[in-house]
């Protein structure tokens, strides 16, 4: 004789524990509201909070407020130059300018003789 099989245990074929199916995606309305999750439905209901409210109006009085621009035009110091008076240019130099020589390329024209001719000049 065979003894039933207690009610928790239930008889499993050998190809029964390769078919587990996945657990399942769906929510539904109930489990929805047992895990808190908000949905469409909820939310067309719900009230935003105070501080959304007063964000979304400060952003409004934001842009309906005009923003003055200031423009620069470059080219004006370059117009108002022209009516300057030029005066005379002067040149400071020091003993030892006159050593500075570039060391890989002997026909660099930033030479010590270049330099003495103008201020022999």
């Amino acid at each position: 004789m065979s003894s039933p099989q207690p009610p928790h245990q239930q008889r499993r074929s050998a190809g029964d524990s390769k078919k587990s199916t996945p657990p399942s995606t769906i929510v539904t309305r109930n489990g929805a509201r047992k895990a808190k999750i908000q949905t469409r439905a909820m939310s067309v209901t719900a009230k935003p909070s105070a501080s959304v409210v007063a964000a979304k109006k400060k952003a409004q009085q934001k842009k309906k407020q005009m923003v003055d621009t200031v423009i620069k035009d470059h080219y004006q110091i370059a117009m108002e130059s022209k009516t300057k008076v030029k005066g005379c240019t002067g040149f400071v130099t020091e003993p030892r300018m006159i050593e500075h020589r570039c060391l890989w390329d002997d026909n660099y024209p930033e030479c010590p003789e270049r330099l003495i001719s103008v201020l022999d000049r």
